[in-house]
């Protein structure tokens, strides 16, 4: 008889281990189960000011000289615009304006815009766009042949951002700015030359940088 019971009894300790063992990995289960189910499908969220402004806004990537003036490096901005404002030239005026304020990372781009330079006006005509700056812009304007290069094709990259832009034309209060004394060609159509970028300013930049304008998070606007 205590045989019988202690072989019943054994089985009833091995019968309630084998229940706790499998009421363990069943919760375990449903708890992995419901991680998955609600787990989120991409790591990239979007605050609620971010997602606000894709209403009005667009990101721009701007061309700067980096800072030891052997090419160019980029950093994106947000363009803010309203309804009034999405007609193309006026979104390159905006952007050239943005280009003149200078690079928020001075560690790894530089600005070789005289100071005082403004934007006086934007004209597109056949994928050209002809900017004119003020006469200050000319005025002030006293770089080497190869920092003008530089600058020039900082402005160009920039503006050939906006689609159906292939060409750029530099005048200075409306008027052609001709030769240069440094022998720089200011009266040329200006193209697009990709060979001089470096990559980002946060990338060629020895300092932790952050780009709060991420491109994933804004989208481009549909041009008037």
């Amino acid at each position: 008889m205590k045989k019988i019971i202690r072989i019943a009894a054994f089985a009833l300790v091995a019968a309630l281990m084998l229940c706790s063992f499998a009421g363990c990995k069943s919760k375990d289960d449903t708890a992995v189960s419901t991680e998955n189910e609600y787990s989120a499908s991409s790591s990239v969220q979007m605050t609620d000011a971010q997602a606000e402004s894709l209403a009005n806004s667009m990101t721009v990537k701007l061309y700067y000289p980096t800072s030891d003036k052997t090419g160019l490096v980029t950093e994106s901005v947000l363009l803010e615009y309203t309804s009034k404002e999405k007609k193309t030239s006026k979104l390159v005026m905006s952007i050239i304006d943005n280009l003149i304020s200078g690079p928020k990372n001075t560690a790894s781009a530089g600005n070789l815009f005289p100071d005082g330079t403004e934007v006086e006006s934007v004209k597109i005509q056949g994928g050209c766009a002809k900017i004119s700056f003020n006469r200050t812009f000319g005025e002030k304007l006293n770089l080497s042949k190869e920092e003008t290069a530089l600058l020039v094709q900082s402005i160009t990259n920039t503006a050939t951002e906006v689609k159906d832009i292939d060409t750029v034309k530099i005048v200075c209060a409306g008027d052609e700015m001709g030769a240069l004394s440094n022998g720089f060609d200011m009266n040329a159509s200006f193209t697009r030359d990709q060979a001089t970028v470096k990559g980002t300013a946060a990338e060629t930049s020895a300092d932790a940088y952050d780009d709060p304008y991420d491109e994933k998070y804004y989208m481009d606007v549909p041009l008037e």
